[in-house]
């Protein structure tokens, strides 16, 4: 009885070791010059996914410090509920939550784009601080499902940072 008592503790401790001696790895082996620089585009983190599914906790860029898709934002603490990495198409309304850093005076705009179309061109205003913290909403139909993109965008057309969900049923 006290080896089984032990064992089992041990058992679970594996997986998150393995998890986070991975992501560490992942971490370490990044490209620091990044690879889309050239084009405009913020340098990926380990975070973001070019892949639908679900991201490690919310995908980050040098101008968005967070950005994450939730189905419901809390307006008074201006954080967002939960992370959605797959929205069932039982479900119509989805927002992305961007935290900006360090684009005071710059006009941001969230364009939601579905099959390479531009679906919506969401203004969010001019950034007021060094921190700035806006989100927008896009309403569904079940006739618009797969993956589903959004950029973070200046007035000037700069992309700054862009991330994506799947829409639908499996």
């Amino acid at each position: 009885m006290n080896r089984q008592f032990w064992l089992l503790p041990t058992l679970l401790l594996v997986p998150v070791t393995l998890w986070l001696s991975s992501e560490w790895l992942a971490v370490a082996q990044a490209d620091p010059a990044g690879s889309a620089e050239g084009r405009g585009v913020s340098q990926k983190m380990l975070e973001e996914s070019d892949v639908p599914g679900c991201l490690f906790a919310w995908s980050r860029s040098d101008a968005v410090s967070r950005g994450q898709f939730t189905r419901q934002v809390d307006r008074n603490k201006r954080e967002p509920v939960d992370q959605v990495c797959k929205l069932s198409s039982d479900e119509r309304k989805i927002f992305y939550f961007s935290d900006l850093s360090e684009q005071t005076g710059k006009q941001i705009f969230h364009l939601w784009e579905y099959q390479g179309r531009e679906m919506a061109k969401v203004s969010l205003g001019e950034v007021k601080g060094p921190r700035w913290r806006v989100w927008s909403s896009k309403n569904l139909i079940p006739g618009w499902q797969g993956v589903w993109s959004i950029k973070v965008v200046t007035k000037e057309g700069t992309v700054l940072h862009r991330d994506q969900f799947e829409y639908g049923n499996p």
